[in-house]
């Protein structure tokens, strides 16, 4: 989420973003307290990083 919500205007973060969404994504259980935390963090994310984040959560 840290990597997700650091992208910002000017391509900050954007490289690191790439490259965390390339890795594999293998589904996992979700606890009620992580999904919390995602919906806070993309309550207080920029618009570039809600980006990634709705990337995410679809796969």
């Amino acid at each position: 989420m840290k990597t997700l919500n650091g992208v910002a205007a000017e391509g900050v973060g954007h490289a690191a973003a790439m490259e965390l969404m390339s890795e594999p994504l293998q589904a996992t259980s979700v606890t009620t307290p992580q999904l919390f935390a995602t919906l806070n963090s993309m309550a207080q994310a920029t618009p570039r990083a809600k980006n990634w984040l709705r990337l995410l959560a679809s796969q």
